[in-house]
Order: structure tokens, then sequence, then C-alpha cells
């Protein structure tokens, strides 16, 4: 079970003062009431480097180091991590009501582009299956990347929410997952 350092220090100076050697700070700010912290300057490793110099010195803090260099100057953004984060399980009948929903609406669609009539012959919904099988791997695989990357970082995640849409030419307007 993981244990946070708490501080009665504010938390930009804390997380500062690990910075050290790593990255020269030109200004800070806290970012939304999340507790975000964005450090701005220039960094004194390579970004590599620097991101796994950086990880073990900030998780005992409860933060997860993100690094992104636009130019030559450097954004270095602490993200809170909740304890425990993990996959939001508990919502996984939505998430499941709303992927066979994307999944009929794929199928009808799908069957239609065919030339096919599923209302009148609902037998033909089978036509549809290459389309919809296609569509719903593509998303699906898309979805996945973004939620073992967030896994990854520990950033609390959730599912994937497909969204139906039962009017062609898609069956659907894609998925989502729920970032904390």
């Amino acid at each position: 079970m993981r244990t946070w350092t708490r501080s009665i220090e504010p938390w930009p100076f804390v997380l500062g003062r690990e910075l050290a050697g790593v990255f020269a700070i030109e200004e800070w700010s806290a970012v939304g009431g999340d507790g975000m912290v964005r450090f701005r300057g220039r960094l004194l490793v390579d970004p590599e480097a620097a991101l796994s110099l950086l990880t073990p010195r900030i998780e005992p803090y409860g933060y997860v180091p993100m690094i992104r260099s636009p130019e030559e100057i450097t954004l270095i953004r602490f993200q809170p991590v909740s304890p425990g984060a993990t996959a939001a399980w508990k919502g996984w009948p939505l998430n499941l009501a709303l992927f066979l929903a994307t999944l009929l609406t794929t199928l009808f669609v799908g069957a239609i582009m065919e030339g096919a009539q599923p209302f009148a012959d609902p037998s033909t919904l089978r036509l549809g299956v290459p389309f919809s099988a296609s569509l719903l791997l593509i998303l699906g695989f898309h979805e996945l990347g973004h939620y073992l990357t967030a896994r990854a970082y520990g950033v609390q995640v959730s599912l994937p929410y497909f969204v139906p849409l039962p009017l062609p030419p898609m069956g659907t307007m894609g998925a989502i997952i729920r970032m904390r």
C-alpha cells in the first residue's frame, strides 16, 4: 500500500525543491483547484533522464511528473494522483450498455450500407458485421491506448464509453474515457 508524504510547507516549494539539479525554475503556478502545479524553466538534463530522476522523487508526494518542451522553455507539470489510482470499475454496467447499443447501431448502419433492410428483416443485421467489427476494433484499440497510457502514469481513468448514434453514415459518435 502506498503512503503519501504530507508537509506543512506550501506544495510548490516542496515540489520545487525536488527539481534541484534537474530543472532551473523561472516561474511556477498552481493550476486549477485540483492541486496541479506547473513549473516553467529550462531542463538541466535531457527529458528522458529528467523524467527518470523526477518520478521517484515526486511519487512519495502523490504526484506524477509530466514534461513538455515546446521550444527552449520547458514546462513540468505535477499532476496529483489520488491514493489507489485505478480504473473506475464501478460504472462498468453503463460502459457495457453503451457498447452494446453502439454495436447494435453500427450493425444497423453496416447492413443498410450493404443494401439490406434490417428494420424489415432483422436477420440481415449479419451483413453489417464487417463494418461494425472494423469500426469498433479501431475505436476500441484507440481508447485502449489512452487507458493504458493513463494507467502507466498512475492517472485515474475509466473504461471506454462508446457513444451510439443510430443514424448513418457511422452508427457511432466515437468513444471517450474519463480521466481524473
